[in-house]
């Protein structure tokens, strides 16, 4: 360990000190956790990364809406479609969210969710409802996107603090925002894939106008002690992970 010579250190990060500096990142769909054949899996390796040492465990992600942001999950080479009511706190669901962070936080870990938005990248089924993107365009498979407007904004963002007050409500102590694998907040910092000409295009500040409506949106409704993690992929390098106090 001599070349991480603080690695095993505990660091501070708001109000909450992690035992060292060894994160488990998220490697599964969360809604996979609601499968009741695959649930108790599911627990069990969140387990047992807590268990094993890390000073964190992720949870794997979760769309902040069932509508525009829908991927369905494929289990046996078909699609199950699982969904998540974020205002709910009686639901199924929220039981199932409640297990794992309890299965976390016992173990002496810090319980983060991770959150995402698919953005252009969802596909169109048979709801027929289209993809959001930046701008408005026709992928090669024909599927029409349609562009980011101020109400449809306002919708996404108030989507990811539901589902953070859900996810906080639950018992985790933070969320992890995916901004990786050119999802929607990648798709907004990218000039490849943000061509708009109005205030959220443009220079880095407008392009990241969004994400940082979305980041406060998430404070405002979940508090100054709530962690925030903000997951975002470079051009040529690994994917970075930022904290947002």
């Amino acid at each position: 360990m001599e070349e991480f010579p603080n690695l095993l250190s505990p660091i501070k990060i708001g109000v909450h000190t992690y035992r060292n500096r060894i994160e488990a990142a998220p490697t599964i769909f969360a809604s996979v956790a609601l499968i009741p054949q695959v649930s108790g899996r599911v627990l069990r390796m969140i387990e047992d990364r807590a268990k094993g040492g890390c000073a964190s465990v992720i949870n794997g992600e979760i769309p902040v809406n069932f509508n525009d942001s829908l991927r369905p999950i494929i289990v046996a080479g078909k699609p199950l479609q699982v969904t998540v009511d974020f205002k709910d706190f009686e639901s199924t669901a929220f039981a199932v969210f409640r297990k794992n962070a309890e299965v976390i936080t016992e173990h002496g870990a810090v319980a983060i969710s991770e959150l995402s938005h698919f953005g252009m990248e969802k596909p169109l089924l048979d709801d027929g409802i289209q993809p959001l993107g930046p701008v408005a365009y026709t992928k090669a498979d024909g599927t029409p996107v349609r562009a980011f407007d101020a109400e449809s904004m306002a919708k996404v963002a108030g989507d990811f603090a539901d589902a953070a007050y859900f996810m906080k409500r639950a018992g985790f102590q933070g969320v992890f925002v995916h901004g990786g694998h050119g999802w929607l907040i990648g798709q907004f910092l990218s000039n490849r894939s943000n061509k708009r000409t109005d205030e959220y295009g443009g220079t880095i500040g407008n392009r990241a106008r969004f994400p940082m409506a979305i980041l406060r949106a998430i404070r405002e409704r979940c508090g100054s002690g709530f962690l925030i993690e903000i997951r975002l992929s470079g051009p040529g390098e690994p994917a970075r992970r930022y904290y947002h106090r």
